[in-house]
């Protein structure tokens, strides 16, 4: 029966994307401004692809903003991509059908994961998964869903208490984007301090660098080899270590209404400290609702808040809303709410907020810009987004608050 419903998920889904795909196709041609916004993370890979046509390996001969596995999958990509000049939609439509199919992927490993723990609401969170609005609009246009891969991969294979195979698929990941080292830490620091488990963390280490090693050690040596030095391979970290703020963000909502700089040093400090407390609190919790705090704690208050970044914890948090009892509508409702408020967010009130305040050639995202320019949407735009803040943290309460039943702890138990 099993078979059957996954067999049924992942033709849904694969059908569901297709067809979003094709709706994208017609919105392209004259349709509202916000869906420029969304395609425009695309176009920043034309540049890596052309190099990757012209036999140039990312990382070695040129570098990229993200970790090496995110480059890697774009040099992949490279054969089917045509960069004809004014093939625009052919590059949307190839780099859509990519994701496409990472997307069907996760919603099957999600559908494995959450009949374990209720067959009931299985199928039916794995194709809300699959239909909520932040992945039918941007995983088509973001590389967010190969890294979801990996991160279920991994909770699959700690939830059938494999975990040494959850350590390799969350090492693996790592290297797209640096969140599920946070998941090995979970699980680690759990194995060792409540289940007593004192012989796993150096071999969780040992597997971690080994991974490390084999994906990046070719990169240094090539880039030793022909450039004399590994700048290219080191130019993400320095990036983000530098990065500036968004303006999509609660730094950025203080900026626009209130002046001044954003605080980028106390945002680090309040990150450090609410990924500590999510560290060291309630060791008891299971990798789910540890990843979600994990998750709660990066974002809060983060220089960078791309909407994607929310499909981090979906999975985990619809691990919980399959396993919760008295609290499944509180969850289940946070989940939509926190989803729609995605969405306006970014990438509709963000787009005429700007709109509104880059009238007369200005700069939108300035100091002061929403309290000299804004209007109805920018009062949108900036609501929403602290909405959202605000129920993260609520959820992260929440979570730190109940006592879980947890069908899904009583699996990760029963060694």
């Amino acid at each position: 029966m099993r078979i059957k419903t996954l067999g049924i998920i992942l033709g849904a889904g694969l059908v569901i994307k297709l067809t979003v795909i094709a709706i994208a196709a017609v919105l392209l041609n004259g349709g509202p401004p916000w869906v420029g916004h969304i395609i425009t993370d695309i176009w920043l890979w034309i540049d890596p692809w052309r190099l990757g046509q012209q036999g140039k390996i990312p990382y070695v001969d040129f570098t990229r903003e993200y970790p090496v596995g995110a480059g890697l999958l774009y040099w992949i990509m490279t054969p089917f991509i045509d960069l004809t000049e004014g093939n625009w939609k052919s590059i949307l439509l190839t780099h859509s059908l990519f994701m496409a199919i990472a997307d069907v992927i996760n919603g099957g490993i999600l559908y494995l994961i959450l009949a374990k723990i209720n067959p009931g609401r299985a199928w039916w969170l794995s194709l809300l998964f699959l239909l909520t609005p932040t992945a039918l609009l941007l995983t088509p246009m973001r590389f967010e869903s190969y890294l979801v891969t990996p991160i279920l991969l991994g909770y699959l294979c700690h939830q059938r208490q494999k975990p040494l195979w959850a350590t390799f698929w969350w090492s693996l990941g790592c290297w797209i984007k640096f969140l599920p080292l946070f998941f090995i830490l979970a699980q680690e620091i759990r194995t060792y301090l409540i289940e007593k488990r004192r012989n796993q963390w150096y071999k969780a280490i040992a597997i971690f660098v080994g991974v490390a090693l084999v994906i990046n050690l070719p990169l240094i040596w090539l880039s030793l080899i022909k450039n004399g030095n590994i700048n290219n391979w080191l130019h993400p970290y320095s990036f983000w270590a530098n990065r500036s703020i968004t303006f999509d963000t609660v730094l950025g909502v203080q900026v626009l209404w209130l002046g001044g700089e954003a605080n980028i040093g106390l945002a680090n400090q309040v990150t450090a400290i609410l990924l500590g407390i999510s560290l060291v609190l309630r060791r008891d919790l299971g990798v789910a609702p540890k990843g979600v705090l994990f998750c709660i704690a990066l974002l809060f208050l983060n220089r960078i808040y791309s909407p994607q970044h929310n499909l981090w914890f979906y999975p985990f948090l619809l691990v919980l809303i399959a396993e919760a009892e008295a609290n499944f509508y509180v969850y289940l409702g946070i989940y939509l709410a926190i989803d729609l408020l995605n969405i306006l967010v970014f990438p509709f009130s963000f787009t005429y907020a700007i709109m509104e305040m880059g009238k007369d050639n200005q700069n939108a995202f300035e100091a002061l810009a929403a309290k000299n320019r804004g209007g109805v949407w920018t009062n949108l735009f900036s609501s929403a987004i602290l909405l959202r803040a605000s129920l993260l943290l609520g959820l992260g309460a929440k979570i730190l608050s109940d006592r879980f039943p947890a069908k899904s702890l009583q699996l990760e138990l029963d060694l």
